[in-house]
């Protein structure tokens, strides 16, 4: 049934997944799919578990590694680096990704997890960047890895919707800005 919606999903839109399609192309009576999912939000917010739980999982690989030899600045730009490259690879070839988080605009329900997952992402980074950047008080910190976070969810869904020369520029671009500010950061 997951993957039938899915593959709806894809293909038709979150406003366009009907209950009754993923019933009939799954082969099953339409009581089955209602006894697992009440409604089209908990079957997408399924998805949607699995996909965040597989982001989180790349966010961690990609940013658990401590600095070896190199300066602060070097290691937050490798880092930054590697997990923008990382998520924008996800956003951008992985079709249910943004079926999902397009449906995700459309649902309250959604929305609140994708800022729950928002939450965990920031957390990662900043147990990655807390062991760095001592001088910076937890709790400033902590804002700071938040709204890292959430930007880079945030252009990379936009760098992922447009062609992808442009996608790719903006990706790009995406890690001279984080750069720059945590440049900026570390001056204060």
């Amino acid at each position: 049934m997951l993957s039938v919606a899915e593959s709806r999903l894809i293909q038709r839109g979150y406003d366009e997944l009907k209950m009754s399609d993923i019933a009939k192309l799954a082969g099953v009576p339409i009581g089955s799919v209602y006894q697992y999912f009440p409604n089209k939000t908990a079957i997408v917010s399924s998805l949607l578990q699995e996909k965040m739980a597989e982001t989180q999982a790349d966010v961690k690989k990609e940013l658990n590694r401590l600095p070896e030899g190199e300066s602060v600045l070097e290691y937050f730009a490798d880092m930054v680096s590697r997990l923008v490259d990382t998520l924008y690879k996800r956003y951008r070839y992985d079709e249910s990704v943004r079926a999902l988080w397009n449906a995700a605009r459309s649902d309250p329900k959604l929305q609140d997890m994708v800022l729950e997952d928002n939450l965990v992402n920031g957390d990662v980074i900043f147990q990655a960047m807390h062991v760095v950047l001592t001088q910076i008080p937890a709790e400033r910190l902590r804002a700071i890895t938040n709204m890292i976070c959430d930007t880079i969810g945030s252009a990379l869904r936009f760098a992922a919707s447009v062609d992808e020369l442009q996608g790719d520029i903006m990706a790009e671009e995406l890690k001279v800005m984080i750069n720059c500010y945590c440049i900026n950061i570390l001056e204060r």
